[in-house]
């Protein structure tokens, strides 16, 4: 029989569900990959993957069509599976079936994920295990490619698609043998680059890839959830450690993810800090010249960078900057660069000066833009003399660090030995609104009476201290100790983190002003988020700096209305721009003058405040 005559009648036996025809029928393609071949197959695959053969599926495992003749529910899937193998097959000879192959059947690969998902329990026996399989590889194809990314944004059912992959991924994943193949989906989900299939470069989403948008949102709305399930990988033994493709996809996904705030602060408050320093530490002794071969330093470097990056974007503030610095991620990310590079030079890894590269990048930031960004909050200091003495103390025992590594030591070591002699100078004020040292000298640090209940309030003197108890205080002080006890990524700042936080925006500030114009100014935006204890008065407080250009003391205000009508005035070139900047609880609202910050006139370390 000619092979044409032959494919044919074995998708006709195909479309009756007979499983002789459905385990022949890849073959057969495979055979004779053409464009005719691909047509001939074409009413298969609509009729195995219609909508109707989900919505007919029993509990009983039972198809019935409206001619009363029953097929197994296995059938129903290995004819899916099959349908979507040819899609694999004609994806991978697309010079032959059209470029199209996979774009026309995103809608039914959709809803198929879907169904399957929504009914895990009853998708469990052999067929259905294949069904998983396929649909996965067809899953993770599809969230490669631009064009079908697009599609999947544009089908009404994209929501409900993008939930269940998040869903089955952190509720469900346990109950599939294939559980790697859902990181890797969920990894191309969120991920900002894509694969081109022509060459193997990489190619950015970029900003019009709505999808990539909207599967942040779902990650933001599922955190709690998302954050549970990486905690649980993080404990798992040898995480990632090995530097196989297999092991490190979690550790990529996490990366991936942490570019949600909230699920760096979803996994913040679980102990993921924590965590990451222990990875990091063990990866740092597994790195040693003697337990690492030639062949597993690549895949190690990438570990251990992006373990790096997710600990660096997750060290935004004090509080996460002193428990990285107790987990002792000082040393650690010494000890992982200085083996990085000792092992390099011992095993001759192919492409040396690439890895070192990657690894002085890398580690560097921590330093940069981690440690050093946080220097100027007196909070930090305990604990990182603490971290600077032990690494001395080890090094007068013999401790070899590499000359790189210690350089940046070194000169994070001498800026914060600055930033501490500048403490004393910090500006101190009275938390109580009505004081007049308000807007007088600051306090001495010997004078400042702190509020034994919360220790997030100070005061000039102990009759400061009882009227702000009975005016305001008293009603507050109780939420402000829980919330600094938990010591959540919500918890709110110091006092004498606020105090220094103000003191040295000024001082930035000040460096950039030229002159400062008496005409009606313009609020751009606040500079300081210090975490929304206070939330009275946003239109009072709004009111009167528009109106006065100044507000003494207050509350937040909505700074997206007021920094819109900030940019519409500058492109009217009416007025001039300001920054404010707004402390809580009970810190002075602060207005100071910058020509031109939307243009971006500010120094670059202040703009990251100005710009989120």
């Amino acid at each position: 029989m000619p092979a044409s005559a032959l494919l044919h009648s074995t998708v006709e036996e195909a479309m009756a569900d007979k499983a002789e025809a459905l385990e022949r029928l890849p073959h057969l393609l495979e055979t004779d990959v053409s464009l005719s071949a691909w047509t001939a197959v074409q009413p298969f695959i609509t009729h195995a993957l219609a909508p109707s053969r989900m919505q007919q599926v029993s509990l009983d495992k039972c198809y019935i069509l409206e001619n009363d003749k029953h097929f197994s529910l296995n059938n129903v899937c290995m004819a899916a599976h099959t349908a979507i193998e040819l899609i694999a097959i004609g994806h991978s000879f697309q010079e032959h079936c059209g470029p199209d192959v996979l774009a026309d059947n995103v809608p039914s690969i959709m809803a198929w994920t879907i169904f399957m998902i929504q009914h895990i329990n009853d998708m469990l026996f052999s067929d259905a295990s294949k069904l998983w399989e396929s649909s996965s590889h067809a899953n993770r194809r599809i969230l490669m490619d631009l064009k079908c990314r697009a599609l999947i944004y544009r089908d009404a059912r994209c929501k409900e698609y993008l939930c269940n992959i998040l869903d089955l991924w952190t509720h469900a994943g346990a109950m599939l043998g294939g559980k790697g193949i859902w990181f890797s989906i969920v990894s191309n989900l969120v991920s900002s680059w894509v694969p081109d299939p022509t060459d193997g470069s990489i190619n950015a989403h970029g900003p019009a890839d709505s999808l990539l948008a909207a599967a942040f949102e779902i990650v933001t709305s599922r955190v709690g959830a998302m954050a549970q399930q990486q905690i649980k990988i993080l404990h798992i033994k040898d995480c990632g450690l090995h530097g196989t493709p297999e092991s490190a996809v979690p550790i990529y996904l996490m990366y991936l993810l942490c570019r949600s705030r909230e699920f760096r602060m979803a996994l913040e408050a679980r102990g993921g800090i924590r965590l990451l320093c222990k990875l990091l530490r063990r990866l740092a002794l597994d790195f040693a010249p003697s337990r690492v071969d030639r062949s597993g330093i690549p895949g190690r470097i990438h570990v251990g960078m992006s373990l790096l990056s997710i600990l660096k974007k997750m060290i935004c503030g004090p509080a996460p900057v002193r428990e990285a610095l107790h987990c002792g991620s000082l040393l650690t990310v010494m000890l992982l660069w200085s083996h990085i590079e000792t092992s390099i030079a011992l095993r001759g890894a192919q492409d040396a000066d690439r890895w070192l590269s990657i690894t002085r990048r890398g580690a560097s930031k921590y330093f940069s833009e981690g440690i050093e960004s946080w220097l100027w909050f007196p909070s930090i200091h305990r604990v990182l003399q603490r971290s600077i003495t032990e690494v001395e103390e080890l090094m007068k025992d013999g401790l070899d660090i590499h000359e790189e590594p210690l350089a940046y030591f070194m000169t994070m070591r001498k800026w914060y030995h600055e930033h501490h002699a500048t403490t004393e100078s910090i500006s101190r004020r009275c938390s109580r609104p009505e004081c007049i040292s308000q807007s007088r000298a600051s306090l001495s640090p010997d004078t400042v009476k702190y509020c034994s209940g919360c220790l997030l309030v100070a005061y000039c003197s102990a009759e400061c201290q009882r009227e702000h108890w009975i005016q305001k205080h008293r009603q507050e002080c109780f939420s402000l100790a829980n919330a600094s006890a938990a010591k959540s990524p919500r918890s709110p700042l110091s006092y004498i983190d606020r105090c220094a936080l103000l003191h040295g925006l000024r001082s930035k500030i000040r460096q950039n002003i030229h002159s400062v114009p008496h005409e009606t100014f313009i609020v751009v935006k606040i500079s300081v988020n210090c975490f929304e204890f206070s939330h009275q008065s946003y239109a009072e407080s709004a009111s009167r700096i528009e109106a006065h250009g100044r507000a003494q003391y207050g509350d937040y205000f909505d700074e997206k209305a007021v920094l819109e009508k900030a940019i519409r005035m500058r492109l009217w070139g009416d007025g001039d721009v300001f920054v404010c900047v707004i402390m809580v609880p009970y810190t002075i609202v602060d207005v100071i003058s910058v020509r031109n910050v939307v243009e971006g006139w500010v120094d670059p370390e202040l703009r990251k405040w100005i710009v989120g």
